[in-house]
């Protein structure tokens, strides 16, 4: 479960940050602004994502806390 959630923020990473950001130039190509425009428009979102991933490696109990509470383990 940990790894799944640490696997799918890092592919989020992956795909929003240049040089080869598929999901960037998505976004790019559907709101018709440059690449220039598009890197400072998401600097901002690149703290919190990075803060997530360093979280959820340091803490594992984070990704954890709700299927515990579920299953009861």
């Amino acid at each position: 479960m940990h790894f799944g959630v640490l696997m799918v923020f890092s592919l989020i990473i992956g795909g929003a940050t240049p040089p080869v950001g598929v999901l960037m130039f998505i976004a790019q190509d559907i709101a018709k602004i440059s690449h220039g425009q598009m890197v400072k428009a998401m600097l901002p979102f690149y703290i919190p994502l990075f803060t997530a991933v360093v979280l959820l490696v340091l803490f594992p109990q984070i990704s954890l806390f709700l299927p515990n509470l579920v299953f009861g383990n």
